[in-house]
């Protein structure tokens, strides 16, 4: 049986929803109700699990052919390429629709607060796991400095600033990056997304002090200025255009009607099956459509408000940026390359699969340990730093002339 087949993509996933199932049970833990948009949450682990299936993929070529390149089957690509548009897609929507959202109710948005839970978001589950590509990197060089000291913290620098300006090899160690099978490269992206928010907010009506519409311009200004591609910026447009159209009585009619769940897989393996990014247009308007169905309260059978789905989901961070490391470690560290080139295309997606049940442990314990603290800290920060302001701002006003 060829490596490519779909049917090899079944089960790894059919491994980790088993073993999300048994953490579930085991810790005793209880469904999610917080969020508004459950059935995206829902999304989010199925997408991280995708860009999984991506890699794995890819470490099969790697393996045989040496070379980390996409594989030659559309299904594949796309679980990578489209995994990640549709999670560009998800933060487009999520933080436009709460501008929005601001906006219509004409509330004051606390920029303080978004800018905080970001920073919060992302930063601590990314250093730990830079702490463990730099532990990795000394493994691989025999806890032995290659470089200068200078020069591995300067190259490390450009790691921990989420590879805006680069990922650049540490210690010697080739291609770095493979070792979380590149998985930063789009994280420059949500920030550069994050940061546009005040531009959007105040082209919309909302107020905005001066100093964040003028970061905010900066940050397009910058992002212009360094070789990112602007086909992802474009799926953040769908994703606000997605935002614009939620609550609509007639998209929320197709949505919930009892075909719809039907047509909605059918474009899902249409999708998946016969397009490609270089189909952008089309592509984008079948996610659209998509999207839009699961924000007006299609759910795809109820699957994405399964429990277990949106328990993948608030792990979906970590499942993004573990997962590669997990095949490294396997497949390079615990079995070697010459070992692994050799396995069949069952023998590979069988230890795919164990990564599987690997990656899903690894991540409830990332986001039972980092994630949800660091997250559960927005509300102190956020008021911490605005007493701090708050005080300068009274120092001044009392200082004697």
């Amino acid at each position: 049986m060829s490596a490519f087949s779909p049917i090899f993509a079944f089960f790894p996933i059919l491994v980790a929803i088993l073993t999300a199932s048994k953490l579930f049970k085991h810790f005793n833990l209880q469904p999610s109700r917080s969020s508004q948009f459950p059935s995206i949450d829902g999304l989010r682990g199925y997408l991280a699990l995708c860009v999984f299936l991506h890699h794995g993929m890819i470490w099969y070529l790697y393996l045989k052919i040496g070379r980390w390149e996409a594989p030659p089957s559309m299904l594949y690509t796309n679980f990578g390429q489209i995994g990640v548009a549709l999670f560009f897609i998800i933060t487009g929507f999520l933080f436009s629709f709460k501008l929005i959202d601001a906006r219509k109710k004409k509330n004051r948005f606390d920029w303080t607060q978004l800018f905080i839970s970001r920073v919060l978001r992302l930063v601590p589950l990314y250093f730990f796991v830079m702490l463990i590509l730099v532990l990795i990197v000394f493994i691989l060089t025999n806890f032995s400095l290659i470089t200068s000291f200078s020069v591995f913290v300067h190259h490390l620098m450009y790691w921990l600033g989420f590879t805006v300006f680069g990922h650049p090899d540490l210690n010697g160690v080739e291609s770095t990056w493979v070792i979380m099978a590149g998985v930063a490269w789009s994280l420059p992206y949500e920030w550069f997304y994050y940061f546009t928010l005040p531009l959007f907010g105040f082209l919309i009506g909302l107020r905005v002090s001066a100093l964040y519409v003028l970061l905010s311009l900066g940050i397009v200004y910058l992002f212009y200025t360094l070789p990112f591609d602007m086909v992802y910026v474009y799926y953040f447009s769908v994703g606000i255009a997605s935002a614009l159209l939620t609550g609509n009585k007639y998209l929320t009619a197709f949505a919930n009607h009892k075909l719809t769940d039907y047509f909605l897989v059918i474009l899902l393996l249409v999708t998946f099956f016969l397009f490609t990014q270089q189909d952008i247009n089309i592509l984008s308007i079948a996610l659209f459509v998509f999207f839009v169905a699961i924000t007006n309260g299609n759910t795809l059978f109820g699957i994405l408000t399964h429990k277990l789905s949106i328990f993948l989901g608030e792990m979906s961070y970590s499942l993004y940026l573990l997962h590669g490391i997990i095949f490294f470690i396997l497949f390079k560290l615990l079995l070697g390359f010459e070992y692994a080139s050799a396995f069949s295309p069952i023998e590979h997606w069988g230890v795919v699969s164990i990564c599987a049940f690997i990656l899903v442990v690894c991540s409830f314990f990332t986001y039972t340990w980092i994630e949800a603290p660091a997250m559960q800290r927005v509300k102190y920060f956020s008021n911490l730093l605005r007493s701090r302001i708050s005080l300068k701002s009274d120092k001044k006003l009392l200082k004697p002339h």
